[in-house]
């Protein structure tokens, strides 16, 4: 499995946390959050442990995808931008995925989409979270 990626300031995994998600959960986080945040019902963000789940496609670029997903634990459609599968296992493209989330993740301008967070799902394969904005015909 690779190197974990830094987690940004505030959403830091809890050290205590033993049990990964399930082979089968394609996505999410790989382990709980520390902070216990609950969703707007009052409800643990998922029982899985899943923080983001895919609702449908939205685009495709050169070397990833974006999916419109719920944030499970806030309770709020994303953008959830994942490397594509014939990148996913060249470290080099991961790279390149890891290093333009974290520079847009540091971009602070009134036209460019927000990062919220940046992780890995179990199999290691890099994903991160957006703001999702609703353009024309969306």
């Amino acid at each position: 499995m690779a190197d974990p990626l830094p987690v940004p300031s505030g959403l830091e995994p809890d050290p205590q946390a033993t049990t990964p998600l399930a082979d089968d959960a394609v996505q999410g986080t790989t382990q709980p959050w520390a902070d216990g945040t609950l969703t707007a019902d009052g409800a643990p963000p998922s029982a899985d442990g899943v923080r983001y789940r895919q609702l449908r496609s939205h685009a495709r670029g050169g070397l990833g995808e974006v999916f419109v997903a719920l944030d499970t634990e806030i309770g709020r459609e994303v953008a959830l931008k994942e490397i594509q599968d014939q990148f996913a296992d060249d470290p080099a493209s991961q790279g390149r995925f890891v290093r333009e989330a974290e520079v847009n993740g540091r971009l602070e301008h009134p036209n460019i989409v927000p990062v919220y967070g940046l992780g890995r799902h179990t199999e290691g394969r890099p994903y991160y979270a957006m703001r999702f904005i609703r353009g024309e015909g969306h």
